[in-house]
Parts: structure tokens; sequence; C-alpha cells
């Protein structure tokens, strides 16, 4: 099964995919306000802009997105395209 936990503003959504033994669900993907998909980033890992369990995702005002990445026991900072900027563990 999927955890999902997102954040949303006026216009987009960004919502965190984690999959039980669906391990190709470890992603973060970008919606449009009717939910056409925009852009997908990551994928099942342990490297820079990979997932293990990604349970939420958080914006900033500058549109970098944070990711709760529970199994890595990391929290990754991306850009708005998708680049990793920054890890916490």
């Amino acid at each position: 099964y999927t955890i999902l936990g997102g954040v949303a503003d006026n216009v987009e959504i960004h919502m965190a995919e984690a999959g039980f033994e669906i391990t190709e669900r470890d992603r973060i993907q970008k919606l449009s306000a009717k939910g056409k998909t925009l852009a997908t980033w990551g994928r099942h890992g342990s490297a820079l802009g990979q997932y293990d369990y990604s349970d939420d995702v958080s914006l900033d005002t500058t549109g970098n997105f944070y990711v709760s990445d529970a199994n890595n026991n990391r929290i990754q900072r991306s850009s708005p395209s998708g680049k990793v900027l920054a890890v916490w563990q």
C-alpha cells in the first residue's frame, strides 16, 4: 500500500509517496490543481535525490521543497527543478 503526504499552494500540489513493498513509489510528484502530473523526482534508494519511505513534503516561499526521508534518517531540500541543495541527517 501507499502512504501519501503533501502540501498545496493556490496553483500546484507537491505530493510525497512512500510504498511498502512497492519501492517505485518512493518519489515526489508535482501536480497541477486539477491533478495533472507536471514533474516527478526521485526513486527508491539512499543516494542524493533518492528516498526510502518519503512520507512528507513541505515548500518554502521560494519553491524549494523539503522531503522527510524516513528510512534514510534525513531531510532533503531540493530546488523547484528537483536539484538536491542540502541534506540534514
